[in-house]
């Protein structure tokens, strides 16, 4: 059988339990990694606009959210590989 879960809680248990797993097991974070990674990450993406003008002339507003949005992201993805299996 199938199922799909949805909450945080451990198998077995009802949902309002309070017996759940802290959402820090899930998703970790050291934040001193993370802005260091984006930091060199939003540099990239600067050097990238510069690129981008030099070539073309312009560059639209939609590279300029796509990029501030998708920048974090790829800051965290980093961040998650360089702190993997690390005890911090």
């Amino acid at each position: 059988m199938l199922s799909v879960r949805l909450s945080p809680t451990r198998w077995g248990e009802p949902i309002g339990s309070g017996g759940g797993i802290a959402m820090k097991d899930y998703l970790p974070f050291v934040p001193r990694v993370f802005f260091k990674v984006l930091a060199v990450t939003l540099t990239a993406v600067l050097i990238g606009y510069v690129i981008a003008l030099k070539m073309y002339g312009e560059i639209t507003p939609v590279d300029m959210v796509g990029s501030l949005i998708t920048a974090p992201i790829f800051a965290y993805l980093v961040h998650l590989w360089l702190t993997m299996g690390k005890d911090w």
